[in-house]
């Protein structure tokens, strides 16, 4: 499988990527994020030192696994990394995590 660099998620970079199964590990501070590419290509994105993850499922838009846009920025009042990722059901992943 391969790893998703996280830089690839700034402005969209993983539109059309499915999202394919989520892994929440709390006592490592670990989110691990499985997709399949465009191409059907499985990856896999890896975000360590969690501190915040946040998703709904409310399915506003229908039933959806793709992602829409996704994008990363830097909080300079946390001193995190946000990482957004909307699903084409309008449903957001948002995970904030520390670069140590």
């Amino acid at each position: 499988m391969k790893n998703i660099d996280i830089n690839l998620v700034e402005h969209s970079g993983l539109h059309d990527y499915e999202i394919i199964e989520m892994n929440i590990n709390y006592n490592n501070a670990t989110v691990v994020l499985q997709l399949r590419s465009p191409s059907g290509e499985l990856c896999q994105l890896t975000i360590n030192n969690f501190v915040l993850f946040k998703i709904n499922h409310e399915e506003e838009w229908g039933k959806g696994k793709y992602v829409v846009s996704s994008d990363l920025e830097l909080n300079d009042i946390s001193k995190t990394y946000d990482l957004e990722i909307q699903l084409n059901s309008g449903d957001i992943i948002f995970i904030s995590y520390k670069i140590v």
